[in-house]
């Protein structure tokens, strides 16, 4: 059954949009957890000014998914390419103050803070590929971006052997969750086709029952109809009928 592009792509929109009130939240918690494990090493004025920027881009997505839904509910939504892409924007946006959340932090001899930043930024990535699977290019606007600059962390502040083989890794698990996040894409793809034909089907067999509803109010009076005609028939027919004519 053949369906709508629009219809469909509307449909991912929607997924793409959900109401997640958990991803504000841990975006919250992560930057609580930063200042809390670098407040030490840096002032807290310029690690308040570092972390923030994450916030304000997380807190920026989160009411614009909610204007979304209220334009859903009141039928407003003619373009939903537009909101895709500015919530692709923004959490672009999320992903470069977040990388650079991680590069700035990333410290050159503490061992204990350097696993914090790649579990976090690991962590965090690894959210998004799932969260964000219904738009592939919200994707890579969060991950690609984090994952760089925890490469660029491994480069330039850590410069050992093991911070390039890191380097190797963190970019395989870029391409591995891009490819994982693919297959949830194509899954979500075949969710949103079933559910369209589902949609589709459902609409035509309330077609069809109107149809046949209307065949058989229409059928009763037409069946009387005839009946009477065909009584006429007869009438016409019989030879009292002639009998009446010739007397009149």
């Amino acid at each position: 059954m053949l369906i709508n592009q629009k219809s469909y792509e509307d449909e991912r929109v929607k997924l793409l949009m959900k109401k997640n009130l958990s991803t504000l939240i841990l975006a919250f918690i992560s930057t609580i957890l930063f200042f809390m494990v670098f407040k030490e090493d840096n002032s807290k004025l310029s690690l308040f000014l570092i972390v923030m920027p994450y916030n304000i881009f997380s807190l920026a997505r989160h009411i614009v998914g909610k204007y979304f839904w209220d334009a859903e509910e009141k039928k407003e939504i003619t373009d939903y390419s537009k909101w895709e892409n500015t919530y692709a924007f923004l959490t672009l946006g999320a992903g470069l103050s977040f990388g650079f959340m991680n590069y700035w932090c990333f410290s050159t001899t503490e061992y204990l803070t350097q696993t914090f930043c790649i579990a976090m930024t690991l962590g965090f990535t690894s959210g998004a590929i799932n969260t964000y699977s219904a738009s592939m290019r919200t994707v890579t606007s969060y991950t690609l971006p984090s994952l760089l600059f925890l490469i660029l962390a491994f480069i330039f502040k850590g410069g050992e052997n093991v911070h390039y083989i890191l380097s190797v890794m963190t970019f395989l698990f870029f391409l591995n969750g891009t490819r994982g996040s693919k297959n949830i894409n194509e899954m979500i793809n075949k969710q949103v086709q079933n559910k369209l034909n589902s949609i589709q089907t459902s609409k035509m067999g309330a077609l069809g029952e109107m149809a046949s509803g209307m065949a058989h109010e229409i059928n009763n009076p037409l069946t009387i109809i005839t009946g009477q005609i065909k009584y006429l028939e007869k009438v016409l027919d019989s030879d009292q009928f002639d009998k009446q004519i010739v007397k009149e």
